[in-house]
């Protein structure tokens, strides 16, 4: 993916979406007026084919609204061609707005930085079901970064709380519906390691802190997610909720309370 400039990469796509579009509106007319079964068919095959491009080429033009119009083209090494026709593959399906989002936000990663989403990562983009999405995406609402990569503090003491605007929905019954997929950790026993010795950042939307272990290392149990989850992660925008910033908050403040730990909030 070198581009001349995201101003100009975007322009040339709109032209081309004029052209196929175009060329749709024809192909329409024509499989109206055919008589003949043969030509019927071979003509729906043509506007499948030409549907396919024009939503391929709408998640790119959308994906090009998260490259940095700074970045030289000299400096964009070119994506991999299995990635892209895998990518292209799943871009020409139907998809629904989130799912074109998402891929949009995998296609723009990779042109950042090729081979930073790896294959599985962009499999699951492309075929996971709605409510599996709707089931992680709630997830990583209520979900902060401890020491880096996202996670849910002490999950265990909110799993039964109904989480604000989700009705009875709570944490418990996620993680059921995420159990076989390979999104999120072993719900029983997950922490991660925070070293003593050096500042970790915590932070959940505008909540932030900064806490040091003076003695010894500070294992934070919680929920984990999979390198695959935490490569999903990137492509959503989280949504902040109430549950989401109690979980984070209280999390700081139990870090307060122990005596080798230093707490800044910041």
């Amino acid at each position: 993916m070198r581009l001349a400039g995201v101003a100009e990469a975007k322009e040339l796509l709109h032209e081309e979406i004029k052209t196929l579009s175009s060329i749709r509106r024809d192909l329409l007319e024509q499989y109206f007026r055919a008589q003949e079964p043969i030509e019927r068919f071979r003509l729906k095959r043509d506007l499948d084919e030409l549907a396919g491009q024009l939503r391929q080429i709408h998640v790119g033009r959308k994906a090009l609204d998260y490259v940095e119009e700074t970045q030289p083209s000299s400096t964009l090494p070119a994506i991999s061609a299995h990635w892209l026709d895998k990518f292209n593959e799943l871009a020409r399906a139907s998809n629904e707005p989130w799912r074109e989002e998402l891929l949009a936000r995998a296609l723009a990663q990779e042109a950042r930085s090729p081979g930073s989403v790896v294959p599985r990562a962009l499999w699951f983009l492309g075929t996971f079901e709605k409510h599996i999405f709707e089931a992680f995406s709630t997830l990583l609402d209520l979900s902060c970064f401890v020491g880096g990569p996202l996670m849910i503090p002490k999950s265990g003491s909110y799993i039964k709380i109904p989480i604000p605007g989700k009705g009875p929905l709570a944490i418990g019954n996620l993680i059921h519906q995420l159990q076989d997929v390979a999104l999120i950790a072993h719900a029983v026993g997950s922490f991660r390691m925070l070293r003593k010795g050096q500042p970790h950042k915590i932070s959940y939307h505008k909540l932030r802190a900064e806490v040091t272990f003076t003695d010894r290392d500070y294992d934070a149990y919680g929920l984990l997610y999979t390198s695959v989850g935490l490569s999903i992660s990137r492509f959503y925008q989280p949504t902040e909720n109430p549950l989401g910033r109690r979980i984070c908050d209280e999390f700081i403040a139990s870090l307060e309370k122990i005596p080798n730990c230093k707490v800044k909030r910041l």
